[in-house]
């Protein structure tokens, strides 16, 4: 969880229950003013605003971070994704990528017709477009709406628009459980609405439709980041609140209304990420069980 209020991360482990638990240490310092960050693997990626800058962290194997560089991520940067280094939304009409630290290859930019305000990365066979290419979803910060693009390599990042999902208010936040089959979209918007998308195209891989309304909830404290993540056998959205807090609600078919955990992070929280790992089976079960997920939370 990136704290903008002292310029921190909160991290987390979560167990099978979904359950939060403070890692060692239970803070690390990060740039100015961070508000928005995303795990990738063993690699953690957080968005400065206050100085315009992406710090880089690794993860140790008990999820301590270590700063492995800082690089300039444009003007007032809002919104990270990693993929292909990562894709930087910020105050311009643009979506840029940032290279990692070790990457030679330059940054790009690719201008859009309006201000980007979250995106999220879609990878899977249900959210592949009909060039078999992956997917981009893009928060508009002007029409209530968010974009779908086709995602090609580089140098090309956006290949097409694929569509335009209506929502009820501006998105701010935007998030897909990442597994090996991603079943819903989640989208958080300004009115403190998070709503629930199916890929309906999930087994009709190369379809051009776009994620269908399954269902929306109003918690009880004002979300202003969320994330959703795999844990043990369920899928859950931690959403972060304007009262320094986290809930965590369960996924069936449709979020439940009521969260299931809630606790404390750090001050002003703006934005949460995790990483869910996936423990090989093997034939001499390990402790915890096979096919048991285990999940870390920033």
């Amino acid at each position: 969880v990136a704290n903008s209020g002292d310029n921190t991360i909160s991290q987390f482990s979560v167990s099978d229950d979904g359950l939060l638990h403070p890692l060692t240490p239970a803070v690390v310092a990060t740039g100015k003013t961070p508000v928005s960050l995303t795990v990738n693997s063993s690699s953690i990626d957080v968005a400065n605003q206050g100085d315009n800058t992406v710090t880089h962290y690794d993860a140790g194997p008990d999820g301590a971070l270590q700063s492995i560089g800082v690089v300039s991520a444009g003007l007032r940067p809002s919104a990270l994704e990693p993929q292909y280094g990562n894709f930087v939304i910020g105050a311009a009409n643009a979506i840029l990528t940032v290279p990692q630290p070790r990457d030679t290859t330059p940054g790009q930019t690719v201008d859009t017709p309006y201000l980007p305000s979250c995106l999220v990365y879609g990878s899977t066979q249900a959210s592949i477009s009909a060039e078999g290419l992956s997917v981009l979803y893009v928060g508009d910060a002007n029409s209530n709406a968010i974009t779908a693009y086709s995602v090609g390599v580089r140098p090309t990042i956006l290949k097409r628009k694929l569509g335009v999902i209506s929502t009820s208010a501006r998105p701010i936040g935007l998030s897909i459980a990442p597994s090996l089959q991603e079943k819903y979209l989640y989208a958080l918007t300004d009115d403190g609405v998070v709503t629930q998308y199916d890929f309906a195209h999930a087994d009709t891989p190369g379809s051009t439709a776009l994620p269908t309304l399954v269902s929306a909830i109003r918690p009880p404290q004002r979300p202003v980041a969320l994330k959703a993540l795999i844990s043990g056998t369920r899928e859950l959205v931690y959403a972060v609140t304007d009262q320094n807090s986290f809930q965590a609600y369960v996924v069936t078919d449709k979020i439940n209304p009521n969260f299931a955990h809630s606790g404390a992070t750090g001050k002003n929280p703006t934005a949460i990420a995790g990483v869910t790992k996936f423990l090989p089976i093997t034939t001499t079960p390990p402790s915890p069980a096979p096919g048991h997920v285990n999940t870390t939370i920033k």
